[in-house]
């Protein structure tokens, strides 16, 4: 429905063969990921992790995309580095347009949580949306919909409609409009902190083109210009995250500012500190489909940002999130649908060299032509990736 919706809009777009970067990036890159893919993403990563841990659960034999070793193993391995239970699991989708990788997670996860821990299937659904599930996106339309779409999904799993909690789900396009002086402020003549949240207000003030790919703890703990390194002025991530959630918050009172998200069930939240916050934390398992772009056809801020900030994957925005995936998955897994180009490019050979070196790959299935129902012939091609971040 919103790749229609969006049609004539991503037409104009293309036509005008102007640079793509802000409003542009929802109808341009948006592509509906098929529901094979997600099954496969899902059931080789989360649901290994479970047969691994509970090989005779129910829950497995419907799981048609799981595969296994000849040992009757999951062939994506144990997962020995994640949680135990599945009550300190979190999921995210970094780019989760309509909610499609977050309805299938929370299928399976909901399921899991009522199995090893005795819930009833309301409670377990609650405690999923509560604490397992993070989704984030850029186009303020798109969260609605995935907002709606988990809810939807667990009313009728549930039984029926019934007060839920809010899913952690978030806009991350929504840019700042306070005064840099405002922020700074908060600072309290702090020089370290101040310049900390300076570099914050840049980042968020561009959100719209940048969204979730904003880090704001690596931006506060990060000042060397190769980001490799921190410097003596850097502040701890903890010690600014107040001062933030506070300017954050007080972008509430600029109508423009408030959540998408949270207003689809009612309720009452400041949208881009929820944002901030989970673009913040790190997760057990970051799933998603991300936008693909050609780095050359981007605004010449976006390219900037990912070639400075990824510059072994800025050849294509897909991969370049790929990168930013294994960040929000500090030492776990990442599973996603990733451009076929990185596997073969010479341009990718230092990116291939460095995911060898720095994760274990648990599943990659090249698909061919045609594999999104959507697209006729050759022009998108992609490969189901899923890897833990630990060396081999």
């Amino acid at each position: 429905v919103y790749q229609y919706w969006q049609r004539d809009k991503k037409d104009e777009v293309n036509a005008s063969e102007r640079k793509i970067g802000g409003a542009d990036l929802g109808p341009v890159t948006q592509l509906f990921t098929e529901n094979y893919m997600v099954r496969f993403l899902l059931e080789n990563s989360l649901g290994a992790w479970w047969a691994a841990r509970h090989p005779e659960s129910p829950l497995i034999s419907s799981w048609e995309f799981l595969r296994f070793g000849d040992d009757g193993a999951p062939a994506a391995g144990s997962f020995d580095g994640w949680p135990d239970r599945v009550a300190e699991v979190t999921v995210m989708d970094p780019c989760c347009g309509s909610g499609h990788f977050l309805v299938e997670a929370f299928s399976m996860l909901w399921k899991m949580r009522a199995e090893e821990e005795g819930l009833s299937p309301v409670a377990a659904q609650d405690a999923v949306l509560a604490d397992n599930l993070f989704g984030l996106e850029l186009d303020p339309r798109c969260v609605q919909i995935a907002m709606f779409a988990v809810a939807l999904t667990a009313w009728k799993a549930g039984g029926g409609w019934r007060e839920l909690p809010t899913p952690n789900v978030a806009c991350s396009g929504i840019p700042v409009k306070a005064p840099i002086e405002d922020w700074k402020q908060l600072a309290g003549g702090d020089e370290r902190l101040e310049n900390a949240l300076v570099r914050l207000h840049i980042l968020f003030r561009d959100a719209d083109t940048l969204g979730s790919l904003i880090d704001p703890k690596r931006a506060v703990e990060l000042t060397d210009p190769t980001g490799l390194q921190a410097s003596f002025d850097d502040v701890e991530w903890d010690d600014i995250t107040p001062l933030v959630t506070a300017a954050l918050t007080r972008e509430t009172d600029d109508p423009a500012t408030d959540d998408p998200a949270t207003a689809v069930l009612g309720a009452d939240a400041a949208g881009i500190a929820r944002a901030a916050d989970y673009l913040s934390r790190r997760y057990t398992l970051v799933a998603t489909n991300p936008p693909y772009l050609g780095i050359q056809g981007a605004t010449p801020k976006l390219a900037m940002f990912c070639t400075s900030r990824y510059p072994l994957a800025d050849g294509d925005l897909a991969t370049v999130f790929q990168d930013r995936c294994c960040e929000l998955a500090e030492g776990r897994s990442i599973a996603i649908v990733t451009p076929l180009a990185w596997l073969y490019l010479a341009t990718y050979g230092p990116l291939r060299s460095r995911v060898l070196r720095s994760q274990r790959i648990t599943s990659l299935a090249v698909l061919g032509p045609r594999a999104f129902e959507e697209i006729t012939g050759e022009v998108v091609k992609v490969a189901l990736f899923c890897a833990t971040n630990e060396r081999t």
